[in-house]
């Protein structure tokens, strides 16, 4: 039986929680747009609709995209992308 005046349980956030900047490079853009999301990072509107983009659009980044997360992952000092994280779109012929 819960208590009177516990309040709410907090969320689980253990799955999105890093290490601190480099350690452990994320192996997805999404893993870390996910992170960013969850985390208690201050995210402009404009950033939270690209990494939600990010979150559900596994297809591969463009270079603007990649050079903005990797911003973004900087700034909350996060990890960057590891080597196949960080697969980015071949440009266009």
């Amino acid at each position: 039986m819960a208590q009177i005046g516990a309040g709410p349980k907090k969320a689980d956030n253990t799955l999105f929680e890093r290490a601190p900047m480099g350690e452990q490079p994320f192996k997805s853009h999404r893993e870390a747009a996910l992170t960013l999301l969850w985390g208690p990072h201050r995210l402009s509107r404009k950033a939270g609709q690209f990494l939600g983009q990010l979150a559900v659009d596994a297809s591969p980044m463009s270079e603007a995209q990649a050079d903005w997360l990797a911003k973004l992952l900087e700034r909350a000092e996060l990890p960057q992308l590891g080597a196949r994280g960080a697969q980015r779109a071949s440009p266009p012929l």
